[in-house]
């Protein structure tokens, strides 16, 4: 089992990265895998005081999951 978590955030942009992975080997030659990847950045040109600026709504779109199994011969 292999796990990765990573976090970036710019403060210039006002934004945040997050990216996980989880590799799984079901045997030496077999595994899958299971990534995530979430991007969030804040409007810039609405309001800062919008009572929309929740940090689950900052990473409400641009996000994305994907699973594979993979056989190495």
């Amino acid at each position: 089992v292999f796990f990765a978590l990573k976090y970036q955030y710019s403060f210039l942009d006002q934004g945040a990265w997050l990216f996980a992975k989880a590799l799984f080997y079901v045997t030496s030659r077999a595994y899958t895998e299971v990534t995530i990847d979430i991007l969030g950045a804040v409007d810039l040109l609405k309001n800062k005081t919008s009572k929309n600026r929740s940090l689950l709504n900052t990473f409400k779109h641009n996000d994305y999951f994907t699973w594979s199994v993979a056989y190495d011969f």
